[in-house]
């Protein structure tokens, strides 16, 4: 009796709850979404099991346009990230209570922006209206959006922050401070753990990368990852890299599941002198680098850098004229949050 009693106080003491989108294109956005929603208190008392919704390609082509990640690519991505409890594939776009009682979820989340159909109505309407809808924070200056016109845009050198998305500095450096110690996880190193390390820029982060780190994680016990700084990116990868600026890979990258401890910058193939003093038992898992490298068809891990890059470019018209729309929108919505006036 006792062991049922502990379960059902167990059960009570969590709440489920919701969350879907495209997750098209790996960035920080999605993993602020994801931690804020595990985070969250809705009800004193209860911890939250995150369940995330994916939508299918052929749902979210009925609303906007094609993704650039293939639907199982998008799970795989939103699987990786260490505050999802449960990935459901074929999340409907317009979110409904039959969805959130089909899955047990007494709560939806969601940023506070507004997430609009092609009908122009609210997709969450319905769960508002229901009082089964909370509202955290969007994550301001990164979006899918955004990093498509970094690709599209761009090809001299000069990558960088758009006027409008430059103000956002200063926020993700204080969006850092608040979470390096909650993302980064603590464990405990026995003298008999096998420590495996490896680097890499991880810029556009992809399910390349997720499958590599995944990988790397098997073979051993704890697994140390080093992100190159900016200025390394451009002498391993080109002046006009990297795509994502360091606080947005070391922020995407803290998300991923596999990873138990970051490093940044320093010499390239090389594990750092106070890696090497701290732990015993290293071993420096390469490889990366052929996944991330310009016209990279070697590689065994797919997609690379290279391919996902290709598969934006292939749509280079269409994207650069749907992006256009909608940068215009989120350069409004930015404004607007940093004022301080409330989304209605």
């Amino acid at each position: 009796m006792g062991g049922e009693t502990k379960t059902e106080e167990e059960d009570n003491a969590i709440l489920r709850v919701w969350v879907d989108g495209c997750f098209d294109m790996g960035h920080f956005g999605h993993v602020n979404l994801l931690r804020q929603a595990k985070n969250v208190e809705i009800i004193p008392g209860k911890r939250n099991y995150l369940v995330v919704g994916v939508h299918s390609d052929e749902e979210i082509l009925k609303h906007k346009r094609l993704p650039i990640f293939t639907q199982e690519e998008r799970i795989e991505m939103v699987k990786s990230c260490k505050f999802v409890d449960e990935v459901v594939s074929d999340a409907p776009y317009i979110t409904t209570v039959d969805t959130l009682k089909k899955n047990k979820c007494e709560f939806t989340i969601h940023g506070n922006d507004i997430s609009i159909s092609a009908t122009g109505t609210d997709t969450y309407a319905q769960v508002k209206s229901e009082h089964m809808y909370h509202e955290v924070d969007r994550t301001l200056g990164i979006s899918t959006t955004e990093l498509l016109k970094r690709v599209l845009n761009d090809k001299n050198g000069s990558r960088g922050y758009t006027k409008g998305k430059s103000v956002n500095m200063k926020y993700f450096e204080n969006l850092i401070n608040e979470i390096k110690n909650e993302v980064v996880p603590s464990q405990i190193i026995g003298d008999f753990s096998h420590i495996v390390y490896c680097e890499g820029t991880f810029d556009l982060y992809h399910p390349g990368h997720v499958k590599f780190l995944e990988n790397a994680k098997m073979r051993g016990t704890y697994l140390i990852v080093k992100i190159y700084d900016d200025q390394t990116v451009r002498k391993v990868m080109g002046p006009e890299f990297p795509i994502m600026k360091l606080h947005e890979r070391i922020l995407t990258v803290l998300g991923c599941k596999f990873i138990d401890e970051l490093v940044i910058g320093g010499e390239i193939n090389k594990i750092p002198h106070e890696i090497k003093e701290k732990y015993k038992n290293i071993e420096f898992y390469d490889g990366l680098q052929e996944i991330e490298q310009e016209n990279a068809t070697t590689t065994q891990i797919r997609p690379s850098t290279s391919e996902i890059r290709q598969r934006i470019n292939n749509r280079r018209n269409e994207l650069i004229s749907m992006n256009a729309k909608k940068e215009e929108k989120e350069e409004e919505l930015t404004v607007t949050l940093m004022s301080g006036v409330k989304i209605e």
